[in-house]
């Protein structure tokens, strides 16, 4: 084989994997631009099943987490419920593609659980989020948030989950105020809140007492 030739064939396998990564690539950067998108095109994409799930973490991400913001957004609740059905089920087949490709994925566990049915779909699909991500701070807010207005009714597998949140969040300074603000609006809440926080590190339960007084209860 000659210089040239080597050099050549060099080039066309160089440009047969560029051809090749090309839908790949429009996946990634169609998620990059759908997150830049505001929350109604957002939502109208995802109702008319517009979105694909992107081959790479990061992205996939993007996409799910999308999924929930829009599924719990106020804009949806005002939605027909047509669009409100058609956006459920595009984000439940994307969670569900996603958990297909990686079952330990907390994220799709996440969204699986903004867009199931039924209360024990919901808390089967929150104990493994909380299982398969429970130190990650984002998804500890995410799934405080989802959960909270279901924890009374809330079986011991979802309660526990529940509580392990809270003790992750008492350990930052977003997840303490977020607590606090809850403690303070939701008193059906102060008691799963206080028997979570008795768990955590003692700097942390000072610090949640701090921000309850500073709420002003």
């Amino acid at each position: 084989m000659t210089p040239q030739s080597g050099a050549l064939l060099a080039a066309l396998g160089s440009l047969a994997l560029a051809v090749a990564a090309m839908p790949q690539f429009r996946t990634e950067y169609a998620a990059v631009l759908f997150s830049r998108l505001p929350e109604s095109q957002q939502l109208s994409e995802l109702a008319q099943g517009g979105v694909s799930l992107p081959a790479s973490v990061r992205a996939e991400r993007i996409v799910l987490r999308a999924c929930e913001d829009v599924l719990r957004s106020p804009q949806a609740m005002f939605q027909p419920q047509e669009t409100r059905a058609a956006l459920t089920v595009s984000c439940h087949d994307l969670a569900t593609a996603a958990l297909r490709r990686a079952p330990v994925s907390s994220w799709a566990h996440l969204a699986l659980a903004a867009s199931v049915a039924t209360d024990a779909e919901f808390a089967q699909a929150v104990v493994l989020s909380q299982a398969t991500g429970g130190h990650e701070g984002e998804l500890a807010q995410r799934r405080f948030a989802l959960a909270a207005d279901r924890i009374a009714t809330a079986g011991p597998e979802l309660g526990n989950a529940f509580a392990a949140d809270i003790v992750v969040l008492a350990q930052t300074g977003v997840g303490t105020a977020q607590l606090a603000r809850r403690y303070t609006a939701y008193p059906e809440l102060r008691e799963v809140i206080t028997a979570a926080i008795e768990r955590a590190p003692e700097q942390a339960q000072r610090a949640f007492i701090a921000a309850v007084r500073r709420s002003g209860s």
